[in-house]
């Protein structure tokens, strides 16, 4: 199925993009000098790096079977990814603090997907 590559596609691009964030957050940003701002940083790319894992696990799935709710929760990963961790990441290293009001939405959006994901699972 198309989704479902897709989705593994996606999920590629997002765990190389922790991984390179995690090591930007780790060697090369100011912000990150402050231990609250170092934390953040952290704990932005522990949940970008495990949820992008996830949407591939989901993106797999999609591959062997169509699923509207898997698919559903694959575009809520992503999302929560970008505004969950994308909001840290512009915070402390852009300084960007009209960001971070975003944090809490993203991360509603990956606990829902969850959800949504065992729900689709559990349809098939």
């Amino acid at each position: 199925m198309m989704g479902g590559r897709f989705v593994v596609i996606l999920a590629g691009l997002t765990g190389f993009t922790g991984v390179v964030l995690a090591a930007i957050g780790a060697h090369a940003v100011p912000g990150t000098d402050d231990p609250a701002n170092y934390r953040a940083w952290q704990s932005a790319s522990l949940l970008h790096l495990v949820h992008s894992l996830v949407l591939l696990m989901v993106g797999i799935r999609l591959q062997q079977a169509a699923s509207r709710g898997l698919l559903l929760a694959a575009g809520m990963l992503f999302l929560g990814i970008v505004l969950f961790s994308g909001s840290i990441y512009a915070r402390v290293a852009l300084g960007i603090e009209s960001t971070f009001n975003l944090a809490p939405t993203g991360g509603l959006l990956l606990m829902v997907a969850w959800l949504v994901m065992v729900f689709g699972w559990l349809r098939d």
